[in-house]
């Protein structure tokens, strides 16, 4: 299942109080909490896996994962097909 990045980043700001800064490249944010860090990617699509999430979670040290009532999913049909790999 996809959720929003966007609604995510702000589940971190608001229920953990995670400091996000955009770095000068614009495509990725520092996001502390205490004395952890991580690094975050943000792509044109506004998307995260819960996989993703469960890695930020473990790289923040952040206590309980989120639910479903906290993320907010992602209309996955909406998204751009996926192209096929060709073969060599």
């Amino acid at each position: 299942m996809l959720y929003k990045r966007s609604a995510f980043l702000n589940l971190l700001q608001t229920k953990y109080t995670c400091e996000l800064k955009p770095l000068r490249d614009g495509r990725t944010i520092l996001i502390k909490n205490g004395p952890a860090t991580a690094y975050m990617f943000i792509d044109d699509l506004d998307r995260i896996d819960y996989e993703e999430i469960y890695i930020y979670y473990r790289k923040l040290c952040l206590h309980d994962l989120p639910t479903e009532k906290d993320l907010v999913p992602i209309d996955e049909s909406i998204l751009p097909a996926s192209k096929k790999k060709k073969k060599r």
